[in-house]
């Protein structure tokens, strides 16, 4: 019939297709008719034929027999040839008939053909993440899951995980960064959409992004300091560079690095210990204030800096849209440690990206660590013998080959600095 119904393309007329469709809703042809019809219809754009497929759908309640498989071939038909304005009412019909809902993405994705994808290309961001949660709680992913490796294609075909996979890859590469922070936060076993938001940022501000204006150029020539900001790794550089200016700082002229000492004998005689680690903080907190918000380093962003949970510090680049509205922002977090910290080669992974940049939703970060370690600390300390035994130098290539092997694994991009804070 197949075949045959193909004959009739170039006499399809509106009285004809009443007739063909009069047909499927009498119901005395067989399954495979009904659709062979509907496939007809509706790749002829048959207005008819879609609302009688929307109208089998929403007939309730669906009980097993001859009801169910006409609703259940009429939803398989809009996933086909449907447009977006039919998806909610396939959606309540998915929703709520689970048993059915599952015949549906089994049915559309029982090999492999991205007959899906039409109409997905038609949904919007948060209408595509609610799919990819559903199918998340009705087929857990194996524990080798394709998804888990955000976009990988498994090896032996599987139709949902195929699906699965192509929902975050349409999320992605349409920039739906909103959409994939909501699913991240209804997710948060999902690690591996950290990653996915941070390359959706990067595609939305390639698809957004706008030359700089003659303006920005003028600054940037005219101070080599100036830096033009459009994405996390940009953002990373110009807050390391920052710190590379308070590094010179604390042993150039002054010199600043005693104010991160405490005094606890007399000038003459001092006795000398480090401070917290929350006046560390507090203090790289105002440099970068004063070094990247005030002096404007950033000449297309306003930057903002901000003290986080304990010791970690905020910087956000952003644009300002009308009435002050925060647009496009990007953000960096440092977590700050002194070098006694009993979690200090650890604490990068466990504090730093497995909580802070997990919570934030932001990849971006800087581990610094804060090396007092040297022969003026005289002062009564417990902290000092909590100190690594090994030097600066050492201290350094170990939090570097960390940071390495955590930014490897995709899900964040981290940066070890090790501020020399020794007193000379």
């Amino acid at each position: 019939m197949y075949g045959a119904i193909h004959q009739l393309d170039a006499c399809l007329d509106e009285r004809l297709s009443q007739c063909l469709l009069r047909k499927v809703e009498e119901g005395r042809i067989d399954p495979g008719g009904q659709e062979t019809i509907l496939r007809f219809l509706l790749a002829h754009d048959s207005q008819p034929a879609m609302d009688y497929c929307l109208s089998v759908i929403s007939a309730s309640p669906l009980q097993p027999g001859e009801d169910r498989d006409r609703a259940r071939l009429a939803a398989d038909m809009l996933m086909r040839y449907a447009t977006a304005a039919a998806w909610p009412a396939l959606w309540r019909f998915v929703t709520g008939d689970e048993e059915s809902g599952r015949w549906l993405f089994n049915q559309i994705t029982d090999r492999p053909s991205d007959r899906w994808r039409r109409l997905f290309s038609l949904l919007d961001g948060r209408t595509l993440a609610d799919v990819y949660a559903w199918l998340e709680d009705k087929f857990p992913p194996r524990p080798s899951s394709a998804s888990q490796q955000a976009g990988a294609i498994a090896r032996d075909f599987d139709g949902i995980e195929f699906l699965r996979n192509g929902v975050i890859n349409m999320l992605r590469d349409s920039g739906e960064v909103e959409a994939l922070t909501r699913l991240r936060e209804r997710l948060p076993e999902q690690g591996w959409l950290d990653r996915v938001i941070a390359e959706a940022e990067e595609i939305h501000l390639r698809d957004t992004w706008e030359p700089p204006s003659p303006n920005d150029v003028l600054q940037l020539c005219q101070d080599r300091a100036r830096r033009y900001v459009e994405n996390g790794r940009q953002l990373l550089e110009v807050v390391v560079e920052s710190l590379d200016r308070y590094q010179q700082a604390l042993h150039g002229e002054g010199p600043h690095v005693r104010n991160l000492w405490d005094n606890t004998g007399t000038p003459k005689h001092p006795v000398w210990r480090p401070r917290s680690e929350d006046h560390l903080s507090d203090n790289i907190g105002a440099h970068l204030q004063t070094d990247l918000s005030e002096r404007m380093v950033v000449v297309n962003r306003e930057v903002r800096i901000r003290p986080g949970e304990e010791t970690d510090i905020h910087i956000t680049a952003f644009k300002a849209g009308p009435g002050g509205q925060v647009i496009e922002p990007i953000t960096v977090i440092i977590e700050a440690k002194g070098c006694w910290h009993r979690d200090l080669e650890t604490a990068i992974e466990t504090q730093l990206v497995d909580r802070y940049l997990l919570q934030h939703h932001s990849p971006y970060g800087v581990y610094l660590v804060g090396w007092y370690r040297c022969e003026r600390w005289t002062g009564e300390n417990p902290n000092i013998r909590q100190c690594p035994t090994y030097d600066i130098a050492e201290a350094r290539t170990r939090l570097t080959r960390k940071a390495e092997e955590l930014s490897a694994r995709g899900d964040a991009i981290v940066q070890a600095y090790v501020l020399d804070a020794r007193l000379r």
